[in-house]
């Protein structure tokens, strides 16, 4: 374990209703999961309120498909929070290293100023960004000054 003395959970916030690509249907039979995890959704965690140090996104939150429903997503990951915690997003974006990578497919990801508006909304504030390689983009996270 790479950090030995942490808790994690892992939550799935799966919903087909919401979640209506096809591949993700797909993709969950054919590698299911192997950690274990609790079930919830994008809009209620099942964590206490100030209860994580950090939150990991990665790669899930772009198939929220609604920017008010991801502004939810992002809001709950606040919540749940302590007080200086971070939230760290990684996503694919919607630009041209994506298109010229997924063709397009990059239609399904989302641009940098609509993720930093659902940050926004949300009562985040950016960090400070990095790149992983040219496709996939990190957003590092902190509750907004004022924000709770």
């Amino acid at each position: 374990m790479l950090f030995p003395d942490s808790e994690g959970a892992v939550i799935d916030i799966y919903d087909p209703a919401e979640m209506t690509e096809p591949s993700i249907a797909r993709a969950r039979i054919m590698c299911p999961a192997t950690e274990p995890f609790v079930t919830g959704t994008f809009d209620k965690l099942p964590l206490p309120s100030g209860d994580r140090d950090e939150v990991f996104l990665l790669f899930a939150a772009h198939e929220v498909r609604t920017p008010e429903r991801r502004t939810q997503l992002l809001s709950e990951t606040s919540r749940v929070l302590k007080h200086g915690g971070q939230v760290v997003l990684v996503e694919h974006l919607r630009d041209w290293p994506n298109f010229l990578t997924f063709g397009p497919g990059f239609l399904h990801f989302h641009s940098k100023r609509s993720w930093r508006r659902n940050i926004q909304e949300a009562g985040l504030q950016v960090e400070r960004e990095s790149t992983v390689t040219p496709f996939v983009h990190c957003f590092f996270l902190r509750k907004a000054d004022g924000w709770s």
